[in-house]
């Protein structure tokens, strides 16, 4: 389902990053009709040896999320030089009024024609009313927060210079914003055991622009020091 055209993505999903780079080889590529795919390397490799493998990771949430210091001590123990990083300081949340104005633009039939009324959400923050409101937004908001977009790409690329990859809570930073608007491929996993009936603990590595052949590597090689991802949750063992 088209949401938003200049930030859509597709990824596979599946029970390890193994599975993950299987799929993604078949799938990355141009197929001739979304002139958005294009053809850039991807090797499939086997285990790779990640020791001295420069990986950020964001100091400040360390103390206040256990999960997340555990899974960097994890990388630790790969021999991964942890290198601490700073994500751009940018409105990210008040510029997916980006994301808002596409997605009003890409269901316009729908508003237009009234079938809006069918969907079952019709809340102040459901989609018909969001498509709604959307159409609202003025022209000089929207070219001035893709201005911002590209000064926010030209930083995040700054960053990414100096690592290879960085990991990352998935709640309580700003880096599925950012990535949202800047395009950097994630592979998210389970960190930890489930917690009775709740989803297991996760974490996200975030990689280079076209670097999914080396994101998905390291985490091979984490999740092959680590039972995380074949964990169950009570009910189901």
């Amino acid at each position: 389902m088209p949401l938003s055209w200049s930030m859509d993505k597709l990824g596979p999903m599946g029970r390890s990053a193994t599975d993950l780079a299987i799929v993604f080889d078949a799938i990355h590529g141009s197929d001739g009709i979304d002139l958005d795919a294009i053809d850039r390397p991807f090797q499939l490799s086997g285990p790779v040896d990640v020791k001295g493998w420069r990986v950020g990771f964001l100091a400040d949430l360390v103390e206040r999320d256990e999960a997340y210091a555990g899974t960097l001590d994890e990388l630790r123990a790969l021999g991964v030089k942890l290198v601490a990083i700073e994500l751009p300081d940018y409105p990210v949340w008040d510029m997916m009024l980006i994301l808002m104005a596409e997605a009003a633009c890409s269901f316009d039939e729908l508003t237009r024609d009234g079938r809006d009324d069918e969907l079952v959400q019709q809340g102040d923050n459901a989609w018909p009313n969001l498509f709604r409101a959307a159409r609202f937004i003025p022209a000089v908001e929207y070219i001035r927060a893709n201005r911002a977009r590209t000064a926010l790409c030209r930083e995040m690329s700054v960053v990414m210079d100096g690592v290879e990859l960085y990991v990352h809570p998935n709640r309580g930073n700003d880096s599925l914003g950012i990535t949202n608007l800047t395009g950097h491929p994630c592979v998210i996993a389970p960190s930890g055991p489930p917690r009775g009936k709740a989803q297991p603990v996760s974490v996200c590595f975030t990689g280079a622009l076209y670097g999914e052949a080396r994101l998905l590597a390291l985490v091979q090689a984490w999740q092959a020091s680590t039972p995380h991802e074949e964990a169950h949750p009570p009910e189901f063992q």
